[in-house]
């Protein structure tokens, strides 16, 4: 995709988010990267990572079901938003554990006892997971009745970027290792020695007001 053929609006985006600190490269997606991006993650799914767990990366789906995403480098060290995801323990509808943002909540969850600090701000919660365990032995095999725990990856809230108004729906999609090396292979980045830790890349998905608008006009 030439620069030709890209909308004013999403160039306006573009030279936006170019000129925040840290920004190194920046690419809109084409269908087809969005599917390698995609099979990139659900390969990642099958590894087991933190406590023997599955994950599922619901901040780069959100991310690709935007009308338009753009793929983003930076270097970690001096981008200033935090655009890793929310991190929780989920066994169907239940919570079992998450990653606690608030200082606060933090400090009043570890008072209350009970509850297990993996780190400083993820706390599973005993009592639920005893809970689930109880409804598993009661109900027989929970492999097959009930839904085995994964961990979610929860796209987080991202507030002050430089964006125009007319972007909606806004969401940050943080990749696995083996989506983060498919975005640096889309934005043709080679990176060797000390800095290739600081390089991150994320999903920037998005919808025009225009596009939201014209869609509710055709359902009515």
């Amino acid at each position: 995709m030439s620069l030709v053929d890209i909308p004013r609006e999403i160039q306006e985006i573009m030279k936006r988010m170019k000129e925040v600190k840290g920004v190194l490269w920046i690419k809109p997606l084409m269908n087809e990267e969005r599917k390698l991006i995609l099979e990139a993650e659900e390969k990642a799914e099958e590894r087991k990572v933190l406590g023997g767990y599955k994950p599922f990366n619901a901040s780069v789906r959100e991310a690709l079901s935007r009308g338009f995403t753009m793929a983003i480098a930076v270097n970690s060290t001096e981008f200033p938003y935090d655009y890793h995801p929310i991190v929780k323990l989920v066994q169907g509808s239940i919570v079992l554990g998450e990653e606690i943002e608030n200082p606060e909540e933090a400090a009043r969850l570890r008072a209350q006892g009970g509850n297990i600090f993996l780190w400083n701000r993820f706390v599973l919660y005993s009592s639920r997971i005893a809970a689930m365990r109880a409804k598993s032995r009661m109900e027989g095999s929970s492999e097959r009745l009930i839904a085995q725990p994964r961990l979610l990856y929860m796209p987080k809230p991202i507030e002050g970027l430089p964006l125009p108004r007319h972007i909606k729906r806004l969401v940050i999609g943080c990749p696995s290792l083996e989506g983060h090396a498919v975005l640096l292979n889309i934005l043709g980045i080679e990176v060797h020695g000390e800095g290739r830790a600081n390089i991150g890349t994320f999903l920037l998905g998005f919808d025009l007001e225009r596009d939201l608008i014209d869609q509710k006009d055709t359902e009515n």
